[in-house]
């Protein structure tokens, strides 16, 4: 599918978080996202990933089916993954979270390659701070890495950079966050949002952990 190039290329600030700062050097083809594939953000949180302190080879097995199917339908998957924190925590007895998640991070990606070597599936790893979208020079670096990394049918696997954090503070609120500004940067179609939790809440009760899920939200605000 073919898609017209003002359109492919569309961009507006208004779109992205009032915290970060977007630059563009006018040159619209320069910031074309240039493969013409349909681009799917896909972010997995930590409760899906992990079971019981363990990778959830299962899991990984059914998701890499699904991307190899996306592939073959011209779709281009950018995947989000959470867990780096939690599997650090669960195999180390480490005194930081940001120790956890260098230690982690490593855990979460071997199990990935090493499911994706299967399908024949080559990845890249992104480990993502604020400077890297609110930094002119950084963001442009940013997107030029992940067209490449598109147009040679190479799957960026993208997280925060949690082992340089400071204690107590996050670049992005959380993966959700950064799932969205991703999804933004790249222009992608979909969204796809995996948790273990029912959906979006009205009225959500913490102390009853309870609330109506919406089943279609037509309007934002």
């Amino acid at each position: 599918m073919v898609r017209d190039d003002a359109r492919l290329c569309h961009r507006t600030r208004s779109n992205f978080p009032a915290e970060f700062s977007l630059w563009y050097s006018g040159d619209t083809k320069q910031n074309c996202f240039m493969s013409l594939s349909q681009r799917i953000v896909i972010k997995v949180g930590s409760n899906v990933l992990i079971k019981h302190g363990q990778i959830d080879r299962a899991f990984y097995d059914a998701l890499f089916r699904e991307i190899n199917s996306l592939k073959q339908e011209r779709w281009q998957p950018i995947l989000v993954l959470s867990g780096a924190i939690a599997s650090g925590e669960a195999q180390a007895q480490l005194r930081t979270k940001q120790a956890a998640a260098a230690y982690g991070q490593l855990v979460v990606i071997n199990s990935v390659q090493e499911v994706a070597r299967q399908f024949n599936v080559p990845l890249g790893l992104l480990l993502l701070s604020r400077e890297d979208i609110a930094n002119r020079q950084r963001y442009e670096a940013l997107r030029e890495t992940l067209s490449d990394l598109a147009n040679n049918s190479i799957i960026p696997i993208i997280n925060e950079n949690d082992a340089t954090a400071q204690t107590g503070q996050t670049d992005f609120r959380d993966n959700d966050h950064l799932a969205a500004i991703v999804a933004m940067i790249v222009e992608a179609e979909r969204l796809v949002l995996m948790t273990d939790v029912d959906g979006v809440y009205e009225d959500f009760s913490e102390a009853s952990q309870s609330g109506r899920v919406l089943p279609i939200i037509k309007t934002s605000t």
